[in-house]
Order: structure tokens, then sequence, then C-alpha cells
């Protein structure tokens, strides 16, 4: 069974509009067509039948195809009378195959006045019907209005569906349009204008586009890009979702404009006014500053707002602040932050212990944690210096024992816990001292008591 996918390529008729009275006009009709069978081309002879509709013409003939593609001569057979055209310009050609015909049929209107001009007299009548003698045009035909024949430009469906060009089309400097108008496609020097006639790049479109599928870019050469370019102040890029009811809805743009004269490239979330994310060259040195929720960003990176990071910082190479784990600087656990390697300075660079401080620190407790307590002071094999050495040490030496002198602190500073320990030591030391000295004077008052015993006994007895 032939599939009935039949396309008509081209149709001519032979014109011959004489001055001679009665001239002899060819009956035939040069037709072009395409025939394919479940969607593949047909090769070899095939029967095929042409039949005018409602006409008493019709002829079957051999036609042989070549990739579908075959070229007939209608009358060529039986030849097509006069007669046919003579009450109707409206002739439709119906074409056949094995008994199937095919739809639609093929309209050959445009060219019926041929067989009609066999009964002119001169160039002013065709078959009795005035001829207009206006000039006509290059590319006109004469068409009947319904009154007389004049030049007009041809505008007719054709109904051919797809067609196969087998050469090179030349529009001259002409619109291919949809309505004859000077819009729609136009070629020039190797270039295509869409509702533009000077085209200045291979593709040059004069409006609004819409791609439903991809856009490549294949960078094949090393000037290959995609340029937006905007007479105005700036070129945006915008980009659009649709809906659950089709409607296209703005998500985001990409905005290059220009900040006090120096390129910025911004990107815009939803509609809003405040750049996400902002590039500057802010002076225009190709070092562009980054920011974050801020249009003019002063430094290489601006952010207004919280920053929260899981990796590494680093600065000059050297890691900076970690998040992840606790080797690096500055760690993170929970709501904490915490340092375990090198030292830390405030108004010094050349920190010598953990935390060095160059000024005053103002806190409302400081708890200390040393190795250990003056507490052994009170054991019972503590060697507690005697009075009289720790007199001649402070004589000698200006201090006490075990306590660092002034000229340490100015040059070593002081260890807090240490030193607190040291005074609780001799504080401790001194309580000692205290309780061998209250001892001492409860013994002497004894003895003072039994003195004075003593003397008043002996006063009595005389």
């Amino acid at each position: 069974m032939i599939q009935k996918s039949f396309v008509t390529i081209n149709l001519v008729i032979m014109i011959t509009i004489s001055y001679v009275f009665s001239a002899e006009i060819p009956q035939k009709i040069h037709y072009q067509g395409f025939l394919q069978e479940n969607g593949i081309p047909v090769n070899g002879n095939k029967q095929i039948t042409f039949t005018f509709i409602d006409t008493e013409w019709a002829e079957t003939q051999t036609v042989h195809l070549n990739e579908g593609h075959y070229h007939v001569v209608l009358g060529s057979i039986i030849p097509i009378p006069v007669s046919v055209f003579q009450s109707r310009f409206d002739i439709q050609l119906e074409i056949s195959i094995e008994g199937n015909a095919f739809k639609p049929l093929i309209d050959i209107a445009s060219i019926a006045y041929a067989f009609v001009a066999e009964k002119s007299h001169d160039t002013q009548n065709i078959s009795g019907f005035p001829v207009s003698i206006r000039q006509p045009e290059n590319g006109q035909v004469l068409k009947w209005d319904g009154s007389s024949w004049s030049p007009k430009f041809e505008s007719v469906s054709d109904h051919l569906g797809n067609h196969q060009a087998t050469k090179n089309i030349a529009l001259n400097g002409n619109w291919l349009s949809d309505s004859g108008i000077n819009h729609g496609l136009f070629v020039s020097n190797g270039n295509i204008g869409i509702q533009t006639n000077s085209p200045s790049v291979t593709l040059d479109v004069n409006g609004s586009s819409t791609i439903r599928g991809q856009l490549i870019v294949s960078r094949q050469q090393t000037d290959s890009q995609l340029i937006f370019q905007n007479s105005q102040t700036s070129a945006d890029i915008g980009f659009h979702l649709f809906n659950e009811n089709k409607q296209s809805i703005e998500m985001g743009r990409i905005s290059v404009t220009k900040q006090n004269s120096y390129p910025a490239m911004q990107l815009f979330v939803n509609k809003s006014t405040i750049p996400a994310i902002t590039i500057w060259d802010q002076s225009n040195n190709q070092k562009a500053n980054i920011g974050i929720g801020v249009s003019k960003p002063q430094h290489r990176l601006s952010v207004d707002g919280d920053i929260h990071f899981t990796g590494k910082l680093f600065q000059n190479g050297i890691e900076y602040c970690n998040a992840s784990n606790s080797n690096g600087f500055w760690s993170e656990n929970s709501n904490d932050i915490y340092y375990m390697t090198g030292n830390v300075g405030i108004g010094t660079n050349h920190p010598t212990t953990r935390l060095a401080v160059d000024g005053i620190i103002t806190a409302k407790e400081v708890v200390v944690t040393t190795e250990g307590w003056a507490d052994y002071v009170f054991d019972s094999d503590y060697p507690l210096m005697p009075l009289d050495d720790v007199n001649q040490y402070i004589k000698q030496h200006h201090h006490l024992p075990d306590v660092p002198d002034e000229n340490e602190i100015r040059s070593k500073g002081i260890s807090v816990g240490n030193i607190q320990t040291t005074l609780l030591r001799k504080i401790e030391e001194l309580t000692l001292y205290m309780i061998q000295v209250s001892k001492e004077n409860k013994l002497l008052k004894q003895k003072l008591t039994q003195l004075e015993t003593h003397i008043s006994g002996g006063h009595h007895a005389q």
C-alpha cells in the first residue's frame, strides 16, 4: 500500500500569447512531484493517473521516480482540451496510484488563462475580456479579477507541503516574509537579518527572540564570545521560569553596569534592587572587589551579614582559621572558638606566651589555675626559716626569700599563679611565726606570774 504522503514540488505551464489570430497553444502542462512510501522516497516506475476534477480529461502515465522525485508532461498522451478552462478557472488536479487518490487536491487555477489565450485576437483582449495595458513590474503575472485581466504579483497558496531544494536560492535583496511586505528574513553579504535589511553580523535580530532549546557558543576561534550590548548605561541578562499556569516569573538577572565610571557586574535574585553579589573594579586596575549584599565593595571581599564556613581560612598562605578540625589556628566547636597552636598577641606582634597583651585588661573576674598550692607549709616537717635568718636575708637582699626582686619583675614580668602561691606561702610562714611568738609570750607570762608571786610572798615573811 502506498502511503498517502504525496507532495507537489512545482507546477509549470508553457504560456504563449501571440499577436497572431488563433495562435497554436501547446495543450500540455509540465508537472513535478515527490512520492514517498512509509516515509521512504520511492524509486523506479509507477503507474500514476492524473485527473482534472469535474472535467472530462484524465490520463495514466508510466512515471519514473528517482529518490521520490518525478517529472511528467500532462497532456502528452491525451491532449488537454482548451474547453476545460473556458468556463472556469478553479480546476483541481487529482493524483492516484493503484486506485488510491491522494489529498489534498492540487489547485492549478493560477495558470488557466494560458489555454484561453488561443482565442486572443490581440494583447488587449483574452477570450472577449479586456486586458490591462498598465506596464507590468518584474515578477508580476496576469490575474483575473472577475471583470478583466491585469498584472499582479503572484500570491497563491500552492499547498506544496515540504520542499527539498536542489539548488541555491537567491533572494536578490528581497525579503522572505509571510505577507510580502518589508519584514521577515533578509540576506545581505552572507549575513542573515531578521526584521532588519542591514545585518552586520552572521545573524542580526532586530527584536525579541525566544530560544526553546539550548544556545551553544562553540569556542572554535580565539575570539568566540557571547556578547550582550546595550546603548544605555547597563546590559542585563534576565532569567525567568514558568509557573504552573505557564506565566513567566522573573527569578533574577545579571547586570553589567558602571559604578563611579568603573565597570561592575552584579547578580540580582528575584526582583530585588539590592545585588546579591557585586564584582567591581573600583580603580580600573583589573583587580576587582567582591561584595555580598554590598553594591560598592571597598575591599577585596565586603559582606553585609554573617559569614559561616566549614573549611580553612588562610592569610598569606598561612592557615589562619580552621572550622573543620582542631589542628589549625582558630577552630569552632558549637558556639565556641578555640586556638590550639601558637601564641596570641593583642597590641604586640611578637607574643611569647599563649596570650600577650600590651595594655590594660579589664575583667570582672580572673580565674588562674596552678600546678600546686602552699598548704605544705603546715606540714610538720616543713623547714621554716628561723626569723634571725630571715632578718639577715632581708638586710642583704632587700626582699623576702623566694620572692622575685624588682629587677626580675621588670625584665620578665610576673606569673600571677606563681606569685599568688608564693605570697600564700609567705602568709602561712608568717602565721607559723605568729604562732611561735604566741607560744613564747604565754611561756613568758607564766614565768612572770611565778616571779611576781615569789616576790610578793617574800615581803610577807618579813
